[in-house]
């Protein structure tokens, strides 16, 4: 995903694609990315979790390479480029629903704060090291940016190579009696969206991933948009986004072990990062102090807000004596999926009538959330 937002400002500059196209393909991209999460969530039922997200690394991959290859060829038109990123949206859900199906598996409930927080710091830290290779490839080297896919597409297939030889099976079963048995049987769709522990989950996570979207997608494109900066001065900025996921994902995942209620960190993340949200137009080429400040604390805030929902309270939403329930995890990650990529086509069309209109609907979805997890706060029984 954080290649579609290193290459977004070469693809408009070099094909002529509109924000209002660019969002709507974003939007594409995750309504599939959606709908492999759906997929995946009954696949993962009887297909390793390690053989999911192998084959979706190696899918990745390809389409990484097609991507460069038509792009360097000049052959890329709106509904070819469009069409790659709708493939490329199943592959990526499939990563992430076999890595989170492991890692529920091999640890049990107690302590998962901590260890979900430390886990998907690894993202953060491959998104920094993205940044900087493709500034190198970029800036340094001189070469199109077509390279950037080139090495991408190479690193996945190793990743994918280490993941494959990695055990499925856990060497110790999750403690039954850690686990909150949630699903005793098989329910319909509509029966799991009915418990409590789990609507609140989704709803919420429908808001601060729209959000934490809206700036993982976008901020390179406004950056490079409108303070006119070159690759490596915005790789700066964005990566700041991920130095601040990385502390907020510690810090809460180990805030929310400490107060065992998860919902109750999320608020007090929220609550910090809507005033700052405000603050974004007002800022120019002659503060970019100001703006990396900013967007590191949206790392703190709202990546640390969306990484105690996904996979954390997701995965304890859909527990039961076995592990984490890969079909209900897979609807809470879809509906929160499906949202965002409503989002992004707002987005786009917003772009034209001002950057302020984009800050504002951050700003609504962070209160939105906010006052979804204030309801689970107050109201016990929602919050496991």
């Amino acid at each position: 995903m954080v290649l579609c937002t290193q290459v977004k400002n070469f693809i408009h500059e070099e094909n002529d694609f509109s924000s209002q196209f660019l969002g709507v393909t974003d939007f594409l991209f995750l309504l599939t990315y959606t709908g492999g999460f759906f997929l995946c969530g009954e696949l993962g039922e009887w297909v390793p979790a390690t053989v999911l997200a192998g084959v979706g690394l190696v899918g990745m991959g390809f389409m990484y390479l097609l991507v460069a290859l038509l792009c360097l060829q000049g052959r890329v038109t709106r509904v070819l480029y469009a069409g790659m990123w709708m493939v490329e949206g199943p592959l990526q859900s499939a990563v992430w629903m076999g890595n989170v199906g492991l890692m529920s598996r091999w640890f049990p409930p107690e302590g998962r704060g901590v260890l979900f927080g430390t886990w998907v710091t690894s993202c953060s830290v491959g998104n920094i090291l993205g940044e900087a290779l493709s500034a190198l490839i970029s800036e340094e080297m001189g070469l199109p940016w077509e390279w950037i896919a080139f090495t991408t597409s190479g690193l996945v297939f190793a990743a994918a190579a280490l993941l494959l030889f990695i055990d499925d099976k856990p060497t110790e079963k999750p403690n039954a009696e850690l686990s909150t048995p949630l699903l005793d049987q098989e329910p319909a769709c509509c029966q799991i969206l009915c418990r409590p522990s789990v609507l609140s989950c989704a709803l919420c996570l429908c808001c601060v991933k729209s959000l934490n979207f809206g700036l993982l997608m976008w901020l390179p494109y406004f950056f490079e948009s409108e303070f006119h900066l070159d690759l490596e001065r915005t790789g700066e900025l964005t990566a700041a986004l991920d130095l601040g996921c990385i502390v907020g994902s510690l810090l809460g995942g180990w805030l929310s072990d400490k107060v065992q209620k998860r919902a109750t960190v999320v608020v007090g993340l929220l609550l910090c990062a809507s005033p700052v949200l405000t603050l974004f137009p007002f800022v120019n080429s002659a503060h970019l102090g100001l703006a990396f400040l900013l967007v590191l604390w949206m790392g703190v805030t709202v990546s640390g807000s969306s990484n105690l929902l996904f996979p954390s309270m997701a995965t304890d939403a859909s527990q039961t004596s076995k592990g984490a329930d890969s079909k209900t995890l897979g609807l809470i990650l879809g509906i929160g999926t499906l949202a965002a990529a409503v989002g992004q086509v707002l987005i786009g069309w917003l772009i034209t009538q001002g950057w302020g209109w984009v800050f504002a609907l951050f700003v609504s979805n962070s209160h939105t959330a906010l006052a979804l997890m204030g309801i689970s706060v107050l109201v016990p029984q929602l919050v496991k």
